[in-house]
């Protein structure tokens, strides 16, 4: 199997993020946003929760194809989660999440090249407490989602989107009660934890 041979040839150990000890690794994120299925809101706080494709990419040199299998005839290497399993993945989290809960997942190796996609449904929270309810339903709600690594820092790892519009909601969400009023993407580098 190649991707036992490609594991096999790095002496790869999938605790180690690629390149450790380089400059911080990039992970390109993207969001497709199929539902939201129920949006709430409580005395202090709202609640949305979304149905979405999220996607993951990184470059990983220990995944490179050998040079004896080069040729077309192995293009991509395609798993789930028994292939996640075998090599480094991101330790993504959102930070305003309530609950998530993992779907579908499916994972595409080219030549170093790392696409983790996962169908997802999570809830996730207004990030300030204390929002001003005394209009509702007659105002404007804002909800984030807060996308962070669990354990590395900004000197480690690092966020972008993967295009400048890489947040999409499809356009077959509608609401009963509610409007929609739009989305944007935004990176807030928040700090890096670099020694002198």
């Amino acid at each position: 199997c190649l991707i036992d041979r490609i594991l096999t040839r790095a002496n790869y150990d999938r605790r180690e993020r690629p390149e450790y000890g380089a400059e911080a690794l990039r992970v390109n994120i993207s969001a497709y946003v199929l539902n939201m299925p129920e949006v709430s809101f409580t005395k202090h706080r709202g609640a949305l929760t979304l149905d979405m494709y999220f996607r993951q990419t990184w470059s990983d040199p220990r995944l490179r194809f050998p040079q004896e299998s080069k040729p077309s005839r192995f293009t991509k290497i395609k798993g789930g989660r028994e292939l996640l399993d075998e090599i480094w993945v991101p330790d993504t989290f959102f930070v305003n999440e309530l609950r998530s809960e993992s779907l579908d997942t499916a994972v595409w190796i080219q030549d170093g090249r790392v696409k983790w996609s996962q169908r997802l449904r999570v809830t996730c929270t207004q990030l300030s407490a204390g929002q001003d309810f005394s209009v509702f339903p007659f105002d404007t709600q804002q909800f984030s989602l807060e996308i962070e690594s669990y354990g590395y820092s900004a000197a480690d790892l690092r966020y972008a989107w993967e295009t400048e519009d890489s947040f999409i909601l499809s356009p077959e969400i509608t609401f009963y009660d509610f409007q929609l009023l739009g989305d944007k993407e935004e990176t807030i580098e928040v700090g890096r934890d670099v020694a002198p």
